[in-house]
C-alpha cells in the first residue's frame, strides 16, 4: 500500500498520439460486465466494485476520493465501463448500430473519456475489419484481419503511410477466444495474459508490469500478486464472508499488517459504502487507523 501513491504520479501522457493494441479494447468491450475487474487495476478499485446481487441493475457507479467510474447497461448491451489503459483508468462509452428484431448488437463506436474515438467502419464475419481512430485531432485507419487463432492489426496514418502492426494469438474454439499474447511489428512480445477453465483472467504481464491472481470456487480472488513496472513485488490475500463481502485484505507490506472493512447497504442488500480500517503493527500491538472509503451508487430498472 505504501507504493499506491506512485500509481497516480505516473506521467499522465495523453491517451492518444501513438498506436496502441486496439484489439484489446475491442475484446474488453465484448466481455465488459461484472467480470471487468483485472489484476492490473489500481488497489483503490476492489474486485467487487462492479458486482450486484440484483439482476435488474442499470448502472453501478464507484467513487473514491475525487475519482469515479461507472458500469452501465441498456438491456443486454454494456454502454459504459472503466478500463485500465496506458497507465491509468479511463471511462469507455459504447455506441451500437441500430439492430433489427432477433439480431445481435454490433458495436459502432468506442469513446475514451468523452474525447477520442474508435469508430468501426466495416465488419467481416462478425468481427471489425476496418477502424477509424481519432486521437488528439488526427485520424488513423486500422485494418483488422482475424483468422483461426490469430488477429493481425495494421495501423496507417490519414495519408496511408504504415505506422505499426500488432499480431495477437488466441485459443480458437474454447468458447471465449480470449487474447493470450500479442507482439508489435518488431516481433517484441508486448503482453501476455492467461485464463483458467472459467475464462477468468489469472495473469497479465507486459509493459505495465506483472500481475497474477488465484480464485476460489465462487470465482472470487483469494491470492493476488502485483508488481507494477519499477516497483516492489507485493502479495495480497482476500478473505470473503458467506455473503461474498470482502472482510479482510492481508498484505506482505512490512508497514501494514492488513485491512478490515465495514459496510453500509441499500434496500436491495448491495453495499453502497465500504470503510477501510488499517491494522498497523506497533510495539507488539495492532493499532487501528481509518483508511479510505469507497462509495457506490446503484441504479435499478425496477423499484421495490
Amino acid at each position: 500500500m505504501r507504493y499506491l501513491w506512485l500509481i497516480f504520479l505516473l506521467p499522465l501522457y495523453g491517451l492518444f498520439g501513438q498506436p496502441f493494441p486496439a484489439a484489446l479494447i475491442l475484446e474488453a468491450s465484448k466481455f465488459a460486465g461484472h467480470g471487468i475487474w483485472h489484476p492490473d487495476w489500481p488497489l483503490d478499485l476492489p474486485p467487487d466494485s462492479f458486482t450486484s446481487d440484483s439482476d435488474d441493475w442499470v448502472s453501478i457507479t464507484v467513487g473514491f476520493g475525487e475519482n469515479s467510474f461507472q458500469l452501465r447497461r441498456n438491456g443486454e448491451d454494456i454502454t459504459e465501463f472503466p478500463w485500465f489503459f496506458e497507465g491509468r483508468m479511463v471511462q469507455l462509452s459504447l455506441n451500437y448500430f441500430p439492430k433489427n428484431l432477433n439480431t445481435v448488437s454490433y458495436l459502432r463506436m468506442i469513446t475514451f473519456d468523452n474525447l477520442d474515438t474508435i469508430e468501426i467502419l466495416e465488419y467481416s464475419l462478425d468481427y471489425p475489419s476496418l477502424l477509424r481512430i481519432y486521437r488528439e485531432g488526427i485520424y488513423y485507419f486500422v485494418l483488422m484481419d482475424r483468422g483461426t487463432g490469430f488477429i493481425k492489426e495494421s495501423w496507417f496514418d490519414q495519408e496511408g503511410y504504415f505506422l505499426e502492426n500488432y499480431e495477437y494469438s488466441f485459443r480458437p474454439g474454447d468458447g471465449a477466444e480470449r487474447i493470450r499474447s500479442f507482439n508489435n511489428s518488431s516481433g517484441i512480445m508486448e503482453g501476455r495474459r492467461d485464463f483458467d477453465s472459467r475464462f477468468l483472467i489469472t495473469s497479465i504481464s507486459g509493459l505495465e508490469g506483472d500481475f497474477s491472481l488465484h480464485y476460489n470456487g465462487n470465482s472470487l480472488p483469494v491470492y493476488w500478486q502485483r508488481q507494477p513496472l519499477g516497483m516492489e513485488k507485493m502479495n495480497y490475500s482476500f478473505q470473503w464472508d458467506a455473503r461474498e463481502l470482502l472482510v479482510r485484505l492481508s498484505t506482505s507490506d512490512e508497514d501494514i499488517r492488513d485491512f478490515r472493512y465495514e459496510y453500509s447497504f441499500d434496500n436491495r442488500g448491495n453495499w453502497i459504502e465500504r470503510r477501510e480500517i488499517i491494522m498497523v503493527p506497533n510495539s507488539g500491538l495492532l493499532l487501528q487507523y481509518m483508511g479510505s472509503t469507497v462509495r457506490r451508487f446503484l441504479e435499478y430498472s425496477t423499484n421495490e
